[in-house]
């Protein structure tokens, strides 16, 4: 538990905010993501981070809010005469501190074979960086492959192609970014289901919900 890294560097935030047009709520427990891929399907990358499949995530919430608001929060699950719901578009939102990544010295190789981006290859470790974004230059293609670093201890231990692309062609040049910030993560999601319970304190309701993800990866949030 030595290397927890430079304070300064570190994510601070308040907790996950949660948007429907001038409502904002604090969230009180943990986001859970699913950020695997099941296979054929295809990537989408924004920024730093690839997820994959909208409608595939679902975040369960837990907030508290003025006892007037719960008639609201049970009418989205109401359903009209035809049987459907009301979906009203939710924003979760969440970012750092500003930080400098300070990374530097990491480098790495790939291959093309048939068209495809293939054997990728850490030749230099580097150091100090938090988080990567791979790009590969001097190619060109039908659709673009897509490549993400991982980082363990500051250094780069490995390349992983998570799109090979087609009709991949050129000399391709393995770019390592480090990542820097205000680091931020942001979602557009629609309430699946509700409930509510009794809160400790007066005149207030804890709402649970479960919000689908509505995009196929993490938005950007310029810094």
């Amino acid at each position: 538990m030595g290397n927890v890294g430079d304070a300064n560097n570190l994510v601070v935030n308040s907790g996950w905010i949660l948007k429907q047009g001038t409502d904002q709520y604090i969230l009180k427990n943990t986001l859970t993501l699913d950020i695997s891929r099941p296979r054929f399907r295809d990537a989408i990358e924004i920024g730093p981070v690839n997820t994959f499949g909208a409608g595939d995530h679902s975040v369960p919430v837990e907030f508290e809010a003025d006892i007037t608001k719960g008639v609201n929060w049970v009418n989205l699950n109401t359903r009209d005469a035809n049987g459907f719901l009301t979906n009203l578009p939710y924003t979760l939102e969440m970012k750092s501190k500003p930080f400098t990544g300070t990374g530097s010295g990491a480098t790495g190789t790939v291959a093309i074979t048939g068209g495809l981006l293939t054997t990728p290859a850490v030749t230099g470790a580097g150091s100090n960086y938090t988080s990567v974004l791979i790009t590969i230059t001097g190619i060109t293609f039908t659709t673009a492959p897509k490549v993400i670093g991982i980082i363990s201890e500051g250094s780069l231990i490995g390349l992983n192609i998570i799109d090979a692309g087609t009709g991949v062609s050129g000399t391709p040049v393995v770019v390592v970014t480090e990542v820097s910030s205000p680091l931020a993560f942001s979602f557009n999601a629609e309430v699946g289901d509700v409930s509510l319970a009794q809160s400790e304190s007066e005149g207030r309701l804890k709402i649970n919900a479960t919000l689908i993800i509505t995009d196929d990866a993490v938005l950007p949030v310029d810094a």
